[in-house]
């Protein structure tokens, strides 16, 4: 009986070791790696942007719509409003062509100089019409993106 007993007793000790010896060789997960920083996307390029606002320009131009202009331009003033009807009016066809010359962007401002040319049909004489110019636009930024705040010719 003893001999049981100690053999009972020797085979729970060895049960009780084979368990930490299992538990103490389990290894631990190693940890996660860390999470990814957010990619960080560079802001737009407003040089890009400020180059397809003036495009557009130019096609609400060729439309020869005011409204379309003033959804490009909301900075139009009356006084242009009025130029533009009248000219838009008088000629039956435009082809505007506008490229920045100069860009100067400050944040949320920036300050453009222009080159077009305006390609039309002189009402009175039926011959083709090419005008050029040159004019400061401002232009600033919201969370919409780039508008046309103010046009000045230069020349």
């Amino acid at each position: 009986m003893v001999q049981l007993a100690m053999a009972a007793s020797l085979w729970e000790a060895e049960r009780a070791s084979r368990t930490r010896a299992v538990r103490d060789t389990v290894r631990e997960r190693p940890a996660a790696p860390p999470a990814a920083p957010p990619v960080a996307h560079p802001p737009a390029d407003p040089r890009a942007e400020i180059k397809a606002l003036l495009a557009d320009y130019a096609r609400a131009l060729e439309s020869r719509d005011v409204n379309e202009v003033r959804r490009v331009y909301p900075g139009l003033t009356a006084v242009e409003q009025e130029t533009f009807r009248q000219f838009f009016q008088s000629v039956p066809e435009l082809k505007a062509a506008l490229t920045i010359n100069r860009l100067v962007v400050a944040g949320s401002s920036a300050d453009a100089i222009v080159n077009g040319v305006y390609e039309y049909v002189e009402p009175k004489t039926g011959r083709s019409k090419r005008d050029t110019t040159t004019f400061r636009a401002t232009l600033v930024q919201d969370s919409t993106g780039w508008h046309l705040s103010s046009i000045h010719s230069l020349r």
